[in-house]
């Protein structure tokens, strides 16, 4: 009978030992080649008994693994050891959580709270409580040490920036503001002096401080469930929505990111087998949209705060992970696209600077990736291929926008780009496909403003130059503006059927757009000699139109308080400098005209609403009611005779030194004009150029002050 190795090991320890002693056979415990091959016992004998049978050679071949030698477990003892190991390691465990559980620690309870997050059928209390957990990225992860030390060093600006205009502005106040008031000026009017020393102490201050770097360079790294996250079951029932429901066919993530490879990043979050900070961010993001979206259309109160909730800790998941990005990212497209979506929600939030620091991030990364030619994506797939070109050129048409708001060159020429904007289907494409190309082919005009209108090289060119140049942008808008017109007209009733007053909204929200582009191309238009208006009637017809086209947008907004409106105010009025307000506040200045003032006073008000729940809005609101009020008392002033002594005075040398109106005008000597400052050495046209320049600087300037809640 064959005997196997267990039985041999367990024998006898002094039988081992005396084996021990002997040179083992090296046959042993083998049957022969030939019985092995025939499959038939053999008795180990030289030779066998069934070679003997056979008349056949009896081989044995040489063992394969030796026969090591086999101890007998103590099992008292190694066991006994190892369980003690076990307790020790036990008692370490329960001591640190003992700890743990002395100390308050808000991540641990928010992440306990959301272990067993509450189902959409909850109460109001258990609503209470889950708000309590929901994780907030302020706690979350606390800024460490500033890295800019406590003088930070400031970035070289040229002549059109904002310290050369706060030099400017100092020397007007010096000159025209340096006596002091001898009359007590009336109380409105002591209010609107003190909000217009408010403004120009933020804008003499300087806008850049270390804060509008963004906070990458926490350096602390998330571990799996650090971040909690909303309930699997919430989350596929809101997919399951959006997906079914035609309402949410605008999501512009749709264009980009397939419903498939999304699901694939959602498993990989929530499910174990390991994820990269890409996917969680790209997760969070376009979770955080759903709840919002599915949130609008939800009529119970319930279901709908709680969706609210679900929101805001994606919104906070997506800050921190945000924020803890390395400073160099692997050349792939799920993190260009999560840099994207970065780009999305920064806008979104009023973050014009940290959204250009994510768009040109990612634009770079395209362009190492290859995404603006067209050969390098012959090998692609016809699905990645159109991933590519959307994601490439929704980056484009935000950076273009961000580059003239911000007044700083592209990342990105247009003579380096071969691949096509994204075509329409006419059968298939709905309107956020039509808005989104539109928006693309606005932003490569934005482009060519700010290159051949705003730049230094635009602003060095001829008055003939620019006015060729303003011509022509402003026929390339209105061109645009029909072309699409005409490829909608067939689909608008079917469209209105399935977003209803949506529609209405969307077409409104573009012609915005269209009518505040136009009247900045049209302000950099030189006015004739000898007028008294820095502004071409064009542009101050354009400008009172884009004003009107928004008063309609918000007379038909349903709920003027909530994220949809606020999302169109960061979209459209601080995406690219809104300069028709500006025009019509500057045209009032001048001709001391009130027909204007009631478009102002109902602009402000269209931001009431907002500004009491949203911080961004609300420094927007502050920003406007400042020049509204100024703008109404100095109709006021006009219409008053004999001028009220020195009151009006100081109130004339703030008007001029936020730069919106060019000095000289409206009460100012020309004395302490730009062509004084210069010491006469400008011409008319240089020195027309260069008030051009500084108004678009301080308008940028202005804007930026929203965006930092400086005032």
């Amino acid at each position: 009978m064959e005997m196997n190795d267990d039985d041999h090991a367990i024998g006898s320890q002094e039988g081992n030992e005396a084996k021990s002693t002997q040179q083992p056979n090296p046959h042993s415990r083998l049957a022969c080649i030939q019985c092995r091959q025939r499959k038939i016992a053999c008795n180990r004998e030289d030779p066998c008994s069934g070679c003997i049978r056979a008349q056949t050679d009896c081989v044995y071949g040489p063992r394969q693994r030796p026969a090591n030698k086999r101890q007998r477990l103590h099992l008292s003892d190694q066991y006994e050891r190892r369980i003690e190991s076990i307790g020790c390691q036990m008692t370490q465990v329960i001591d640190l959580l003992e700890q743990l559980m002395k100390k308050p620690n808000p991540t641990r309870n928010q992440l306990q709270g959301f272990s067993n997050p509450p189902l959409l059928t909850s109460n109001a209390n258990s609503l209470s409580s889950l708000s309590a957990t929901l994780p907030n990225a302020k706690t979350r992860s606390q800024s460490p040490p500033s890295i800019h030390g406590p003088n930070p060093q400031i970035p070289f600006e040229g002549d059109s920036s904002l310290a050369a205009h706060a030099s400017f502005a100092n020397t007007v106040l010096k000159q025209a503001a340096s006596v002091s008031s001898t009359e007590t000026p009336r109380p409105e009017m002591e209010d609107t002096l003190a909000s217009l020393r408010t403004l120009i102490d933020a804008l003499a201050k300087g806008s850049y401080t270390p804060q509008d770097i963004p906070p990458f360079y926490v350096s602390d790294t998330l571990s799996r469930g650090a971040l909690a996250m909303p309930p699997i079951e919430t989350v596929m029932v809101t997919l399951r929505i959006v997906k079914e429901n035609s309402d949410f066919e605008y999501f512009c993530f749709n264009l980009f990111l397939p419903h498939e490879q999304f699901m694939e990043y959602v498993i990989k979050v929530y499910f174990p087998g390991g994820y990269d900070p890409a996917e969680l961010i790209i997760v969070n993001a376009v979770l955080m949209d759903c709840f919002l979206r599915r949130a609008n259309f939800e009529s119970e109160a319930t279901i709908k705060q709680e969706l609210q909730l679900f929101a805001k800790a994606c919104e906070d998941n997506l800050v921190t992970s945000l924020q803890r990005l390395p400073m160099h990212l692997p050349n792939k497209l799920n993190c260009i696209m999560a840099l994207l979506l970065g780009v999305f929600y920064y806008m979104r939030s009023s973050k014009t600077s940290i959204a250009w620091t994510l768009a040109t991030t990612a634009l770079i990364m395209c362009q190492t990736h290859g995404m603006h030619r067209i050969q390098s994506m012959k090998h692609d797939n016809s699905i990645v291929r159109n991933q590519k070109i959307w994601t490439f050129w929704m980056l484009y048409s935000i950076e273009k926008g961000l580059s003239l708001r911000l007044g700083r060159p592209s990342t990105v020429q247009d003579y380096d780009i071969t691949i096509p904007i994204p075509e329409v289907d006419p059968f298939s494409s709905g309107p956020f496909v039509y808005v989104a190309i539109r928006w693309i082919k606005l932003s490569q005009v934005q482009g060519k403003i700010y290159k051949r209108l705003y730049s230094p090289a635009g602003l060095a060119d001829t008055v003939g130059v620019r006015s060729r140049w303003v011509a022509a942008l402003v026929s390339e808008i209105q061109l645009l503006r029909a072309t699409t017109r005409d490829q909608e007209r067939n689909k608008i009733n079917q469209w209105r059927n399935m977003l209803g007053s949506r529609m209405e909204l969307l077409s409104l929200s573009d012609e915005v757009m269209f009518l505040s582009t136009m009247t900045l191309v049209m302000r950099a238009c030189p006015v004739s000699p000898g007028s008294r208006s820095s502004f071409t009637a064009d542009c101050i017809e354009t400008g009172r139109r884009a004003l009107e086209c928004h008063l309609k947008y918000f007379d038909q907004m349903e709920n003027v308080d909530g994220k949809e409106y606020e999302a169109y105010l960061n979209w459209t009025i601080m995406y690219t400098p809104f300069v028709p307000f500006i025009v019509i506040f500057c045209d009032i200045i001048e001709s001391s005209t009130t027909t204007d003032l009631p478009r102002l006073q109902a602009f402000v008000q269209s931001l009431e609403a907002v500004s009491k729940h949203s911080e961004n809005i609300a420094g927007m609101y502050r920003y406007f009611s400042v020049l509204y009020k100024v703008a109404l008392q100095y109709t006021k002033k006009s219409s008053q005779m004999p001028i009220e002594g020195d009151a009006y005075r100081d109130f004339d040398a703030y008007v001029h030194a936020l730069g919106l109106v060019c000095p000289g005008d409206s009460g100012f000597g020309n004395d302490v004009g730009l062509q004084a400052l210069a010491g006469g050495q400008l011409d008319g046209e240089q020195i027309q150029s260069q008030q051009l320049g500084e108004w678009f600087i301080t308008n940028q300037q202005l804007m930026g002050l929203m965006e930092e809640n400086l005032f």
